[in-house]
């Protein structure tokens, strides 16, 4: 079951899902005219919403795609782009292993037991998630 959030676009109420709330939330937020383009995404959000159907991330790309406002990840929607980001959600230390995790599609887990192993293997490990930590940028998502 997925968490559902109440809405507020161009002072109409929706129920959507969380996930696409952050998405949408993400490609309007540096939008130059983000009140227009709210209004017209509510437009096209109030034509797929029926009775008490919270609005889901398909629904949400869609409407973006149909009005060429690019995704949070720089693309247009619909075409998502992977980056590597270090998880603040899902971290022990710095998140460098929940983003690398997220990133291959594995468990953050066996990545922390792979950079255990190779710390233990010569200290390798630590200067590779140290390095990593600089490198890899913090995600955007709250």
């Amino acid at each position: 079951m997925k968490k559902v959030v109440v809405v507020y676009l161009d002072d109409k109420v929706f129920q959507m899902e969380e996930e696409a709330y952050f998405y949408l939330h993400g490609a309007l937020e540096n939008q130059w005219q983000k009140k227009d383009l709210e209004a017209r995404v509510a437009g096209i959000l109030e034509e797929k919403t029926r009775e008490n159907k919270a609005i889901t991330l398909p629904e949400v790309v869609e409407a973006l795609y149909r009005l060429g406002i690019k995704s949070p990840d720089g693309c247009f929607a619909g075409n998502p782009v992977k980056k590597l980001y270090r998880q603040p959600s899902d971290k022990v230390i710095a998140g460098v292993c929940g983003g690398l995790g997220r990133y291959f599609g594995i468990d953050p887990v066996l990545v922390r037991v792979l950079f255990l192993l190779a710390f233990f293997l010569g200290s390798l490990g630590f200067w590779v998630y140290v390095a990593l930590w600089i490198v890899i940028p913090r995600s955007p998502a709250p």
